[in-house]
């Protein structure tokens, strides 16, 4: 049996038919697939237009870093919302979104990094992005909701 790691380093191969994984390079890929069918799922919510409020939803089962980057952006990547060191950032995100959006506060434990969207106007509708970030402004968690306001008329706020 022919053991040679020069054509991939960390790959292990065993003959010419089989290649075995090292731990950490299987944990590192099972997490990016992970990440990558969670961002293909999209959920999809969808309420009357005299609905006051709407939560867009965002869970995660794992503890994120006190570092941690919660970002909130719609379909014109405008953002909407930021949870950073501790605290919500209004002085970040879209002056059109001030005052009408809500993070729970214990985010940064394992569970619920949804947000409350208030106010709701047609023009609300659309894909909305929830990304954590770590320290080093890489991805750790993605997703994306879909949000279908139904309604005849549009309320109309003063963004001044």
């Amino acid at each position: 049996m022919l053991l040679s790691e020069d054509v991939n380093p960390g790959i292990i191969r065993e003959g010419w038919d089989s290649e075995v994984m090292l731990p950490s390079q299987f944990l590192l890929l099972s997490v990016q697939l992970m990440l990558w069918f969670d961002v293909l799922s999209v959920d999809q919510v969808e309420v009357d237009s005299e609905v006051e409020a709407v939560q867009l939803p965002c869970k995660t089962t794992v503890h994120l870093p006190e570092v941690a980057k919660v970002e909130w952006r719609n379909g014109y990547d405008r953002k909407i919302h930021v949870y950073q060191k501790g605290s919500d950032q209004p002085k970040k995100q879209h002056i059109y979104y001030r005052g009408r959006t809500e993070m729970k506060r214990n985010q940064l434990e394992p569970g619920d990094l949804s947000l409350t969207l208030k106010y709701l106007t047609d023009w609300d509708r659309g894909t909305y992005t929830c990304t954590v970030y770590n320290r080093l402004k890489r991805i750790l968690r993605k997703k994306q909701v879909e949000l279908k306001v139904k309604g005849q008329y549009c309320r109309y706020r003063s963004v001044l």
